[in-house]
């Protein structure tokens, strides 16, 4: 049997570098000592006490930083009586790897699998050991997969000795190196940062090979416990769940709040990974899962094609597949799967399953969306053959087809967007509004309903007939306003009502970002309140108002005489220029008209208002700074 001399090396490398940084720092000391005591060369004697001071702070902070520094466990603990069934297959793949049991298990809300050790720093002393179990896995995995994979960490820490110490020192520098480097001290940043990187590439160099050595251990463990195919399977598996349970929570979980329901989580995600939409998904991220590089320099791993090929290579050990969900391993899954998932998310409202959950998120998210379209039209002031627009869908149809798309949705973009993003947001947000606005008419006529649809995630059919898309229906006509009587005929056809009109949303509540009391505009003082959604100028109140304008209803303030409010949407171009004693602001309205405010010394500022300006109108306003300026010296 080989002296694991490289596991040595690992860890003199990992406890050696404190102690000749503590070693130099003494070494400096002394010859500080003996310079000053000979009496001849004091100054030598002063530098060298001044770099044993230097070097000991350092390697005294750094030491007190890594003996600090704890691994802190995730999730809710699975106690064992609770589980025997979960803990006895954990027992097993224990044995299998030839590792210790962990002492416990938790699952946590996040794609995570791993063994966490609470020893001592840098893992030099085995601790208390926790298995992390994410429960995405739970419902993302088969059983065999699920077993591969946990005993696949297990193995990691099988048959103990000094190379199981480095893979503990391994996983316990990353930690403390990822811990430190967010919590140095400012001062101590560039020395205590410049030894972190040099301490961390001379421990991976020396290392590398047995960390790489108990990853082949580790896969040798996973095909032992649940055999070749589930072990290449689970290699890729965390990757894909990894991808997937962002988006499945981005385009089904959030239904949940919108409907105030508490949905099957598990079982959902297992349905939204099984549609057959997303199977071309799926396959994309596994092939990027399978060309991934290493994921820090802690990772020793061999590329995981080579890992997968390597077992492809290895005969097939006695395990029999179980594509059961992993949530199998659990007792009682009807029961224990609901409480995990109630302990780790947040609870939305009564349990539902997710046919009504997404039917009542669907409608109320076509309301919101109808709502919104109303507010919008009534906010717009468009006129249409000289009348304002009407919010009913008939109305904006016509609106539509007069080339009055872009003028109808204007308050209901965000205001500070960039000009360039103007004409297709206009678009895509007209698009969905409109879509809302029929399908909430439909609705509630009782013609149409709302169902759950894994690669949808909701789709409206019409009572008695097909699903129909309205946003593809609706889209062409926006694009192309000639299209809307072909629109018109397929509303109609369908059944939609369209002298619907929704009830308009609340405008939204406007937050002062900012004010400025004693600006002029044609001569006479103003008040200037910047707000996230709009500015509104008032005749002077002697610096009264600005101090309570946040108190104060923004529909109070605009009823006040000689009140001018100014949406967001209706500056079509701002100019700002900052000057020594205030500064210039030029707006640019919609329908040609113009405003000119002057900020001077005596002008008193609650925030900052070109920041806040800046935020609100975006790209729209041009800031110019002419503080800095000097000025040039005059010729002859």
């Amino acid at each position: 049997m080989r002296f694991p001399w490289r596991a040595v090396l690992a860890l003199v490398v990992l406890v050696g570098w404190f102690v000749v940084a503590a070693g130099l720092s003494a070494a400096l000391a002394v010859a500080a000592v003996y310079a000053m005591k000979d009496g001849t060369v004091g100054l030598s004697g002063a530098v060298l006490a001044a770099a044993a001071l230097l070097v000991g702070t350092a390697t005294g902070l750094g030491a007190q930083s890594v003996l600090s520094v704890r691994v802190q466990s995730r999730g809710v603990v699975v106690e064992r009586g609770a589980q025997p069934a979960l803990w006895r297959v954990v027992g097993e793949l224990a044995r299998t790897a030839r590792a210790d049991a962990p002492d416990e298990v938790r699952v946590a809300s996040e794609v995570t699998l791993g063994v966490v050790d609470n020893g001592g720093p840098l893992g030099l002393r085995r601790g208390r050991r926790c298995l992390e179990i994410g429960l995405p896995l739970l419902g993302g995995t088969t059983v065999a997969e699920l077993r591969a994979l946990v005993a696949h960490e297990l193995g990691h820490h099988g048959n103990g000795g000094l190379t199981a110490t480095v893979y503990r020192g391994a996983q316990a520098l990353e930690h403390t190196v990822g811990e430190l480097r967010r919590d140095l001290p400012r001062w101590g940043a560039p020395v205590l940062g410049w030894l972190l990187d040099r301490w961390v590439r001379v421990f991976v160099w020396a290392a590398g090979p047995v960390l790489t050595e108990r990853e082949c251990a580790a896969d040798q463990a996973a095909m032992a416990a649940a055999g070749r195919r589930a072990a290449q399977q689970g290699l890729v598996r965390p990757g894909v769940l990894a991808a997937a349970w962002p988006e499945y929570g981005k385009q089904y979980l959030a239904l949940a709040r919108l409907a105030g329901r508490t949905p099957d989580v598990l079982l959902g995600f297992r349905a939204f990974l099984s549609a057959p939409a997303r199977r071309h998904r799926w396959e994309q991220v596994e092939q990027e899962v399978l060309d991934a590089g290493p994921i820090s320099g802690f990772d020793h791993h061999p590329p995981l094609r080579d890992r997968v090929a390597a077992m492809a290579d290895t005969g097939e050990p006695g395990a029999e597949p179980d594509d059961r969900p992993a949530w199998m391993l659990l007792g009682e899954p009807v029961r224990s799967v609901p409480e995990l998932e109630d302990a780790l998310l947040v609870d939305l409202g009564p349990r539902a399953p997710w046919p009504e959950l997404v039917r009542v998120a669907a409608v109320q998210r076509a309301e919101q969306r109808a709502a919104e379209l109303a507010r919008a039209v009534l906010d717009s002031g468009a006129q249409v053959d000289g009348r304002p627009a009407q919010p009913t869908i008939a109305g904006v149809l016509l609106a539509l087809h007069r080339g009055l798309g872009a003028e109808l949705v204007k308050p209901a973009l965000d205001p500070a967007l960039a000009p360039r993003e103007v004409p297709e947001a206009s678009v895509t947000t007209l698009v969905e509004l409109v879509a809302g606005a029929a399908a909430t008419a439909l609705c509630r006529a009782r013609r149409a309903t709302f169902e759950l649809d894994w690669n949808g995630p909701a789709r409206l059919r019409l009572v008695g007939g097909q699903a129909v898309d309205l946003e593809r229906l609706v889209a062409p006509a926006v694009h192309r306003p000639v299209l809307v009587p072909r629109l018109h005929q397929h509303l109609t056809r369908m059944g939609v009502p369209l002298d619907f009109a929704a009830r308009p949303a609340e405008p939204p509540k406007a937050t002062l970002a900012a004010s400025a009391c004693g600006v002029r505009r044609d001569g006479e003082p103003h008040d200037l309140l910047v707000y996230d959604v709009g500015l509104l100028v008032l005749p002077s109140t002697g610096g009264k108002l600005a101090t309570k304008a946040a108190k104060k209803a923004l529909t109070e303030l605009r009823r006040r005489p000689g009140a001018h409010w100014i949406c967001g949407y209706d500056v079509e171009w701002g100019r700002l220029v900052r000057r020594r004693s205030g500064w210039d602001l030029w707006l640019r309205l919609r329908g040609d008209a113009e405003l000119e405010l002057t900020g001077t010394e005596d002008t008193v500022q609650r925030g900052e208002p070109a920041e806040a300006l800046a935020g609100l109108l975006g790209d729209r306003l041009e800031v110019e700074d002419v503080r800095q300026r000097r000025r040039e010296p005059t010729p002859g």
